[in-house]
């Protein structure tokens, strides 16, 4: 890979993280910095700087003796972390019912649904691509809050979110579209328990199915 544009730090960190969301680096698998310094063609210093900052995101681990590895969730970290990223958006869901805003969350749903349709048939597996317009349409009910606290803590959680998103079996490709649409359909009814319904389904994965 070569890194070209000015701030190596940003080249290597965004190189290294697209890796790991594309599972070209496993989950819990050591990132070696002078292998990256090889494969990167760059120095030392924005290798460490850029796996720094990977450990803010959540996205990789780092032991005492500076040994880096991209981040292995347990069962119940995942569960609880998919708990969490509900919880955000239900308390977005009754912020949006309180002031009104359904039409606008619509309009949002449908501008990210209609990203699934240019990508629809370009890959059937549940890969990065998909996974990132998969949780924009899920960022839609916190955005339209307008809230920036509120999106700043969902979006502290994204990567690692996405993360686990991309180790999900191919078979739920289909199941999360179908249950995006009901979503949709259920805010064009302003119905906010039955879109509550689909999304306490949405967020509860058979963690045996994980394809780890």
């Amino acid at each position: 890979m070569d890194i070209k544009r000015f701030s190596l730090r940003e080249q290597v960190y965004d190189g290294i993280k697209n890796k790991i969301l594309n599972k070209e680096y496993k989950i819990g698998e050591y990132l070696n910095i002078q292998e990256l310094t090889r494969e990167l063609s760059v120095s030392n210093t924005p290798v460490r700087e850029a796996l720094s900052a990977l450990v803010s995101d959540g996205l990789v681990d780092v032991s005492d003796n500076y040994k880096y590895k991209v981040v292995n969730l347990n069962e119940k970290e995942i569960i609880d972390l998919n708990q969490t990223i509900l919880i955000l958006i239900l308390g977005a869901l009754d912020y949006i019912k309180r002031e009104d805003k359904f039409k606008l969350l619509e309009n949002m749903l449908e501008n990210s649904l209609a990203n699934y349709k240019k990508d629809k048939d370009k890959n059937e597996l549940f890969d990065y691509q998909f996974v990132r317009l998969s949780t924009d349409f899920d960022r839609q009910f916190v955005l339209a809050t307008n809230n920036k606290f509120l999106i700043q803590e969902f979006d502290n959680l994204m990567n690692l979110f996405v993360l686990t998103s991309v180790y999900n079996k191919k078979e739920y490709r289909d199941i999360h579209v179908k249950e995006h649409y009901q979503m949709l359909e259920s805010i064009r009814e302003t119905n906010i328990d039955k879109t509550k319904n689909i999304l306490k389904n949405h967020f509860s994965k058979n963690l045996s199915d994980m394809d780890y």
